[in-house]
């Protein structure tokens, strides 16, 4: 989609692998001149209902999406969301509600579909989540 740009943020500088959720910010911008109106599906606005993230590990390896998988109708009204000029929608989610991980280094990205959202592909986002030890 012409002008908009996805953008996957961190909360924490980095994670505790066995602490509390894993929480993400996926933001849309409109860097266009007109409102843009995408739909929510795949995306971190609906939520959990089918992949939209790819997750890979230091090594390269893929980490499997292991949330939900929804059937969806056709989109109607209340499927779209607006962005007006020059603006920015956001929200918080929690990664580890689809993807397990364990301690080490991961890179996240949001894949945009054609064929449903519109929405390019985000940047890529290096994640950190380390191992604590036994308490003394």
């Amino acid at each position: 989609m012409k002008g908009c740009k996805t953008t996957l943020k961190t909360v924490e500088e980095e994670y505790i692998a066995t602490g509390p959720s894993l929480m993400l910010t996926f933001q849309v911008t409109n860097e266009g001149h007109k409102t843009l109106k995408f739909c929510k599906y795949f995306t971190p606005f609906e939520g959990f209902k089918g992949p939209f993230l790819e997750v890979v590990s230091e090594d390269g390896t893929p980490v499997a999406y292991q949330g939900p998988q929804v059937k969806r109708g056709k989109p109607g009204a209340a499927d779209y969301l607006k962005v007006t000029a020059g603006q920015s929608i956001d929200i918080d989610f929690h990664l580890d509600l689809a993807y397990p991980l364990d301690a080490g280094h991961y890179i996240v990205q949001f894949k945009g579909r054609p064929s449903f959202n519109r929405l390019p592909d985000s940047n890529r986002l290096p994640l950190r989540l380390v191992a604590v030890g036994p308490p003394k």
